[in-house]
């Protein structure tokens, strides 16, 4: 059974599943987000906590890679709360997090040995997070085929 609800100044009818995964996009996101907050603001002591390899891929990683995945979290978050504010923004912004994940996955398996020294394992996170971001973008435009976007 689905709740119907009108709100948002649209008169636009929305399910709870709507809801729900607007508010497991946002937490998501937000959850990506603190990874990206945390591997811009690394402190020195964080650095002496880690091994010389890691050290090395984290000093080594290029700023365009950074920048994507700066990107990809704050697009993605912004993007969930467009589509929990049913804006039609939220397309676009999910949009270019979509683009910005692939750039970020792509740039970071082709440009460091982690599939070489992890095995295919090393793959099954960044292909969950753009098969994700990829959903949350279809998601949004289906939202707006129904006219819950404004």
């Amino acid at each position: 059974m689905t709740d119907q609800i009108i709100d948002g100044g649209n008169n636009s009818k929305v399910n709870t599943a709507f809801w729900v995964i607007g508010v497991v996009a946002l937490l998501w996101n937000l959850m990506g987000l603190g990874s990206f907050v945390t591997f811009a603001t690394l402190s020195e002591d964080a650095m002496e906590l880690m091994s010389e390899a890691q050290k090395e891929e984290y000093q080594s990683t290029p700023i365009w890679l950074t920048i994507a995945f700066g990107l990809a979290t704050i697009c993605g978050t912004l993007g969930a709360i467009a589509l929990l504010m049913k804006k039609k923004w939220a397309i676009m912004l999910f949009l270019v997090s979509f683009i910005a994940v692939i750039v970020q996955f792509a740039g970071g398996v082709i440009g460091s040995n982690s599939v070489k020294e992890n095995g295919m394992t090393a793959l099954i996170l960044p292909l969950i997070v753009i098969i994700v971001a990829g959903l949350l973008w279809y998601y949004a435009k289906k939202c707006d085929e129904k006219g819950w976007l404004s």
